[in-house]
């Protein structure tokens, strides 16, 4: 079994370069306990490239910890990887505490809280309060740690005097704001979940927040005003909300962590890519500009690594608004971010997509023909890509040939959801395309609507060919 199917080579990849090197010298610190066999495997692993893990094998690192005199022992390897692992996991939960000080002081307030030690849970409260009032990201979890460090210390503090709340109240505030804020955050995931799997899943506590909150002064807390327009803009479609809330999130982004603020933003393209597929220009605009921004920034950005369905969005948008020069530079750009497991197709993709728009069908067919798409959906659209070319092309023989394979294909295939029907509505109207073009009488006086998947590629092709 090669080390690529191992927990400590997801591990190994998990950490950076600087990581790496703490890792190094955490391994040989008095602190963990010096053993010469996880050092030396640790340096074998070292001089080695991660790609090329997939071919080490366990009978070199017996090799090169043991020689070649011994007879090759798989259970003391086995046990000396193991063992590699287990101190591996140490450093990373070691690594966090040292860079998040806040779980560290909370870890020892719970330790003096739990053994009576007073003075000390003192000190560290004062110290969790100092570093508290640092903080610039002022999302849920911060409300929930100032809420949980005023209930500590009024049991604290409680012990002696019953006579004061010692902030009690202060800390039911941060609860009462905390509770808000995930209710709205999660009433917002649950939208998408009941959307996309026709689940029905329930809030108990939404329907009393959004009562609540209407006039009253937790809106004035910038996080509870704009999960609460959110959820109204993912769940009832308000339109009138939309400028405001975007307008309120570029104002506040400090306030949300990473994690968060790539969720809200990519609430908001969803939401304008589905106005946008009702034929809202406006939408499709601000779809990719908001896209354009938040890549910019970084804020879409995970990993060092772009989402490539992410990617093909933006081209998607950019070629629907007619920015052809701007897609291509994005591309361009912005390719090196694409995942190396996914870059190849991804790029080939979107670029003979732009050469469709640009007209230039020879190098658009060229990348079609010889790429074999993984992902279904996409292999679908560059089919039925390759169906357009061929048509606006009028080599309508070829067409014919490809529009049947394409038929057969689109039966066949399984476990694409919604995207079935999506293509067999495109199967029917090519259908009518063809015989209207055919000027067969049957389908001579049909019109395509605006209802139409495609409408305006069918209705282009429709005008143009009865212009001659």
């Amino acid at each position: 079994m090669s080390l690529e199917n191992l927990k400590l080579f997801d591990l190994f990849k998990s950490l950076s370069s600087n990581e790496l090197k703490e890792f190094k010298v955490y391994i040989k610190s008095n602190f963990v306990g010096k053993n010469e066999d996880l050092c030396r495997l640790l340096e074998f692993l070292f001089n080695k490239k991660i790609n090329d893990w997939a071919i080490i094998t366990k009978q070199q690192i017996f090799i090169f910890l043991y020689g070649d005199a011994l007879i090759y022992n798989d259970l003391k390897v086995r046990h000396m990887m193991s063992s590699l692992t287990k101190v591996l996991e140490d450093f990373i939960a070691f690594n966090y505490l040292k860079n998040n000080p806040i779980v560290y002081k909370k870890i020892l307030l719970h330790h003096y809280l739990q053994k009576g030690i007073e003075k000390p849970a003192k000190n560290v409260m004062n110290e969790l309060q100092g570093i508290m009032n640092t903080e610039t990201i002022h999302d849920a979890d911060y409300y929930r740690r100032r809420y949980e460090l005023g209930v500590n210390n009024y049991h604290f503090q409680s012990n002696n005097i019953r006579t004061e709340d010692f902030g009690y109240s202060y800390a039911i505030e941060n609860f009462t704001v905390y509770s808000i804020i995930e209710t709205l955050k999660s009433a917002c995931t649950i939208n998408t979940i009941n959307k996309v799997m026709e689940a029905k899943i329930q809030h108990p506590l939404l329907i009393s927040i959004l009562d609540m909150l209407p006039g009253s002064e937790y809106l004035k807390e910038p996080l509870v005003r704009m999960y609460y327009h959110l959820y109204y803009l993912v769940e009832e479609e308000k339109e009138e909300v939309f400028a405001e809330l975007f307008s309120d999130i570029q104002k506040h982004e400090m306030l949300f962590s990473q994690k968060d603020l790539n969720t809200v933003y990519r609430t908001l393209i969803n939401f304008c890519i589905k106005k946008s597929n009702e034929n809202n220009v406006y939408y499709t605009r601000k779809a990719f500009e908001i896209y354009i921004y938040t890549i910019d920034n970084g804020v879409l950005i995970e990993h060092q690594v772009i989402n490539r369905f992410i990617f093909t969005n933006v081209i998607s948008l950019g070629i629907k608004l007619g920015e052809l020069e701007q897609s291509m530079q994005f591309l361009e750009s912005c390719q090196h971010l694409i995942h190396p497991d996914y870059s190849q197709n991804t790029i080939v993709y979107n670029l003979a997509k732009i050469y469709f728009a640009r007209l230039e069908y020879d190098q658009a067919l060229a990348i079609l023909w010889t790429n074999e798409f993984k992902d279904k959906i996409w292999s679908l659209n560059s089919k039925y890509l390759i169906l357009k070319i061929l048509f606006e092309q009028n080599d309508l023989d070829s067409f014919k040939q490809q529009f049947k394979s394409f038929k057969r294909y689109v039966k066949r295939i399984q476990n694409i959801g919604y995207h079935k029907i999506y293509f067999e509505n495109i199967i029917q109207s090519l259908n009518i395309l063809l015989n209207k073009r055919l000027k067969k009488k049957k389908h001579l006086e049909y019109e395509f609507s605006k209802d139409t998947s495609d409408f305006e590629w069918f209705q282009k092709m429709v005008d143009e060919f009865e212009s001659k």
